[in-house]
């Protein structure tokens, strides 16, 4: 995406990432997470669905998950204080939303 966007406008491709719903992995993940057996989601997908999901079953972003998707968000991260921090998604080739 990045090599095309260097010669083209891609928008309209990436409005395509917008859209659609969950499926059953990302409703998996998200409900694993609400019951307190995920802290940390990791993923390579930059579309919105385990967002979406994590909504679908109740959950508020930046209040029960956190979402890092760019250098100076990750650069602000200690791993070594998860406790009582909500859920955490690592979006590591960014997102759509950003």
């Amino acid at each position: 995406m990045e090599a095309i966007s260097e010669n083209t406008d891609i928008s309209k491709i990436l409005d395509i990432y917008k859209f659609g719903e969950p499926n059953t992995n990302h409703i998996l993940i998200a409900k694993l997470a609400k019951k307190g057996h995920l802290k940390t989601i990791f993923t390579t997908n930059f579309d919105l669905l385990i967002e979406k999901a994590l909504e679908n079953e109740g959950l508020k972003r930046d209040k029960d998950f956190e979402v890092y998707s760019d250098e100076e968000q990750f650069s602000r991260i200690d791993f070594d204080d998860i406790g009582n921090k909500p859920i955490r998604v690592f979006k590591i080739h960014g997102s759509i939303d950003s």
